[in-house]
């Protein structure tokens, strides 16, 4: 019997989803996770595929887990709790995977009273920053 490439595209499909899912994405988060949210400014929300093939699971992470500011920039730092001096965030492209947020840099204005902000970004697609593991977000390995 010949096997057509549908046939074949059928077989290896399933195979190829688990794979995936169970590893670290080598081209970030966006080749298995998908409709991302922000919520609470610091809680990144999406649907990521799952070992089981085609599934997907609603999956959430604390960014405050996987970024920290230094100086005004979001970097990557395990438990850095970026969040406490960082406002205004939000998930910007169509993606929605580069977050944006005013960072306060440790300056100061106005003859010191007013905390100074630069705009900051971290791309989250990056897979050194988050990663899926079998559906769940987590924050990824330098």
């Amino acid at each position: 019997m010949k096997a057509t490439f549908a046939s074949l595209l059928a077989a290896f499909l399933p195979a190829l989803a688990i794979v995936r899912a169970q590893s670290c994405d080598t081209s970030g988060i966006s080749l298995s996770c998908g409709e991302f949210s922000l919520q609470n400014g610091v809680e990144l929300h999406g649907r990521c595929l799952s070992a089981d093939p085609g599934a997907e699971v609603e999956t959430s992470l604390d960014l405050d887990e996987c970024f920290q500011n230094v100086k005004g920039h979001i970097t990557w730092g395990p438990g850095g709790s970026f969040f406490s001096s960082c406002r205004d965030c939000e998930l910007q492209r169509a993606t929605k995977t580069m977050l944006r947020c005013d960072c306060w840099t440790g300056g100061w204005i106005n003859n010191m009273t007013v905390p100074q902000y630069i705009e900051s970004f971290m791309d989250l697609n990056n897979a050194t920053n988050i990663e899926n593991l079998n559906g769940q977000l987590k924050c990824g390995t330098i």
